[in-house]
């Protein structure tokens, strides 16, 4: 039988997500991964561009790619990997993807399949991830310097800020941005003006990042508290807490590993060039 990749229906991905409830916390980004969709779907049951396949429609080793308009995740429970190769393979890369954080393991079948299909790589950058588990997040102390307030970003002018201010921002992070912002949880930073200042998102995987400080409030401890309030928030909904921290950001590494925060993998995003020409519309 020819292989074909085919979509798993809404229906089938708790039952997908509930496979990588153990092995604890190698499984987490897959979980955390899969419950994110499963809530945004509840929130939008018609959410365009979003799509789980599963090849030839069988999961039952847990492989699966989740295609979010550009942004595509990858996972298996299967250690050889193969049919993993054989579903990126029947994938569609015509219009250039991002892959977006994917695992150690992954990136040499991610790079093999780039080199296959003739595409190139326009940019790649590397994380470590970080691990904090929920009953060390759940003492910290949330308390904000002398004339900051913590509270949700709530509006555009919010995204269009962290937008700006993101070093890999493109034609369609905005809508990343605003989405990750209404409906993850996140955390501004705003001085006595009621200005933002500070932020930090919770991605798909459910990995905080874009965590960013403005220059004028560096060196103040934002960043810290920033993610001390992410954490014990993500703890009280009952969430251990994991972060991406570029690899050559040492101050980071040291601020996280200062908090308690343990490096459990790495995670590469690699965005490739379109074969054809296309322009995003959500």
């Amino acid at each position: 039988m020819q292989d074909k990749i085919c979509e798993v229906p809404p229906s089938q991905w708790e039952e997908l997500r509930d496979m990588f409830a153990a092995d604890w916390p190698r499984n987490i980004y897959a979980y955390n991964l899969l419950e994110n969709y499963l809530q945004w779907r509840e929130r939008d049951p018609k959410i365009k561009n979003l799509k789980i396949f599963a090849l030839n429609g069988d999961y039952s080793d847990g492989t699966f790619v989740v295609v979010d308009r550009y942004q595509i995740f990858v996972n298996t429970l299967d250690e050889s990997q193969l049919r993993l190769k054989k579903l990126l393979d029947l994938l569609d890369w015509s219009k250039g993807f991002q892959v977006h954080a994917v695992l150690k393991r992954y990136r040499p079948l991610i790079m093999e399949i780039i080199e296959k299909k003739n595409l190139v790589a326009e940019l790649e950058f590397h994380t470590y991830m970080q691990y904090l588990p929920k009953e060390e997040a759940e003492h910290f102390d949330e308390t904000p310097p002398d004339g900051i307030t913590l509270k949700p970003m709530t509006s555009l002018e919010h995204a269009i800020q962290a937008n700006k201010a993101w070093l890999f921002h493109d034609e369609g992070s905005l809508f990343f941005i605003k989405r990750l912002m209404e409906w993850n949880e996140n955390i501004g930073a705003f001085n006595e003006k009621d200005e933002l200042v500070a932020w930090c998102f919770r991605f798909q995987f459910g990995g905080l990042g874009l965590l960013h400080v403005t220059d004028k409030y560096k060196r103040k401890g934002l960043g810290s508290t920033i993610v001390k309030t992410m954490a014990k928030r993500l703890a009280l909904l009952g969430s251990d807490t994991i972060a991406s921290v570029v690899t050559h950001n040492q101050p980071s590494l040291n601020m996280f590993q200062k908090l308690g925060f343990r490096e459990i993998d790495e995670v590469s995003w690699i965005h490739t060039v379109p074969l054809v020409p296309s322009k995003w519309v959500d």
